[in-house]
């Protein structure tokens, strides 16, 4: 199952058990998945889905803003030749005219990975419980690419 802007919520979840979307360490706390796997990403018909990510960037609920930033982010990290035009320029315009200081840097890191996909290639072989994981790692990506062009 693949959850575009968090509209899809397995019964797992909801229930607050582990499962498919959600996992618990040795205390017994629960962390419930919000992001698909990349596989999940990678498998997805980009050109079939595209106008219901632009629905959900534009969307007057800014959690469901911010998980279409995520999902986004993660499949253009799956299928970096992938194109998207609509979607781009909705981040785009989210980068500088979101909501909100939160969906402004979130659209502004999906930017960065639809404008340099190349860079965010190790993220591939990972999967990211929450968008926040997701959004940290992008982050930190940048980061190291960063530091290691300044050196």
């Amino acid at each position: 199952m693949i959850t575009l802007a968090g509209i899809l919520v397995a019964g797992a979840i909801a229930m607050g058990s582990p499962g498919e979307n959600a996992r618990s360490d040795s205390s017994g706390t629960v962390a419930l998945r919000t992001c698909s796997t990349i596989a999940s990403y990678r498998a997805l018909n980009v050109k079939k889905y595209e106008r219901a990510y632009v629905i959900s960037l534009r969307y007057d609920v800014d959690g469901v803003v911010e998980c279409a930033l995520r999902d986004a982010a993660l499949m253009k990290i799956a299928q970096p030749d992938a194109e998207a035009p609509e979607i781009r320029e909705e981040i785009d315009r989210l980068a500088t005219g979101g909501r909100t200081p939160v969906i402004r840097y979130k659209a502004w890191l999906a930017k960065l990975v639809f404008q340099n996909p190349q860079l965010f290639t190790t993220m591939a072989d990972g999967d990211y419980d929450t968008a926040d994981e997701a959004f940290a790692a992008i982050a930190e990506r940048l980061a190291q690419t960063l530091l290691a062009a300044q050196e």
